[in-house]
C-alpha cells in the first residue's frame, strides 16, 4: 500500500470515528441556545456553550479541510493534519478536553533543582505559546539566589490537559552546575503535576471523609518527598 493510499485510510477512520453528523446537529442545537433570551442569564454557562460551539466549528472545519487536501492531492499539509488528529483520537478520556492546572516543583538539590525547575517552566511556556494556549501564573515562588520553588499556572486550551498529563511525574537533570566553582556535575530534580481544571461544582464531603483524605494526602507528599530526596542523595553518591 503507498503512503497516498494509507492516508485516504486514516481520514477515513477520522472521519468514521468523530461522527461529524452528530457533531453538526449539536451544533445547531447550541446556536440556537444563543438566540434565547435569558442565554446570558449565566454568563459562565453562556461562555461555556460558546466556548463549545467554537470547538465544534473548528473540528467540522478541520475533517473538511483534511477531506479538500486529499482530494486536492496536497499529500505534504494533509498528512501533517491527518497524523495531528490521529492523536487527539486517542485523548477520549473523561477530562482530556479541558483546560490544565501545570505546576512544577523544585525538588531535592538546592540552587540547581531551583534553576531546573526554572529551565523547565520556560521549556514549557514555550510550548504552551507554540499551541496557541492562555497562560496564567497562579502562584509562583522564586528562589533565594536563582530559579524558582514552585509554580502554578492555569493553561488554558482544547484538550490542554490530555496532552499534558503524560508531562507528570519526577523530571531530572544532570549537568555540570553554573553554581559550583569546582564545575561538579550535579543532578537536579524536579516534579510537575498535572491535573484537569474542572468547572465549579456543589461538592459535599462528611467530615470523616475529609479527614480520610487529608490523612491519604499528606502520607503521599511525604513519601514522594522522600522518594525525590532518596534519588537525589543516589545521585551524589550518599
Amino acid at each position: 500500500m503507498d503512503n497516498h493510499e494509507e492516508l485516504k485510510e486514516k481520514l477515513a477512520s477520522i472521519v468514521s470515528k468523530m461522527d461529524i453528523p452528530a457533531k453538526k446537529e449539536e451544533l445547531s442545537s447550541l446556536e440556537k441556545k444563543t438566540f434565547e433570551g435569558d442565554f446570558w442569564s449565566d454568563p459562565q454557562a453562556a461562555s461555556e456553550v460558546m466556548k463549545t460551539i467554537a470547538d465544534l466549528k473548528k473540528e467540522i472545519d478541520d475533517v473538511e479541510m483534511m477531506q479538500l487536501l486529499v482530494e486536492e492531492e496536497e499529500w505534504t499539509d494533509a498528512e501533517k493534519m491527518i497524523n495531528d488528529y490521529e492523536v487527539l483520537l486517542f485523548l477520549s478520556g473523561k477530562y482530556d478536553r479541558n483546560n490544565a492546572i501545570f505546576s512544577i516543583h523544585a525538588g531535592a538539590g538546592g540552587t540547581e533543582a531551583m534553576d531546573w525547575a526554572a529551565i523547565l517552566l520556560r521549556m514549557y511556556t514555550r510550548y504552551f505559546e507554540k499551541k496557541g494556549w492562555k497562560v496564567e501564573i497562579v502562584d509562583q515562588i522564586d528562589g533565594e539566589e536563582a530559579g524558582i520553588k514552585s509554580v502554578t499556572l492555569n493553561v488554558k486550551g482544547t484538550f490542554a490537559y490530555g496532552l499534558l498529563k503524560g508531562e507528570a511525574g519526577t523530571h531530572r537533570l544532570v549537568r555540570q552546575s553554573p553554581f559550583n566553582a569546582d564545575g561538579l556535575r550535579q543532578t537536579s530534580f524536579s516534579l510537575v503535576e498535572v491535573l484537569p481544571l474542572l468547572e465549579k461544582m456543589d461538592v459535599e464531603i462528611k467530615d470523616d471523609e475529609l479527614h480520610r483524605l487529608i490523612g491519604e494526602y499528606t502520607k503521599s507528599a511525604k513519601n514522594l518527598k522522600e522518594y525525590i530526596n532518596s534519588k537525589y542523595n543516589e545521585s551524589q553518591g550518599n
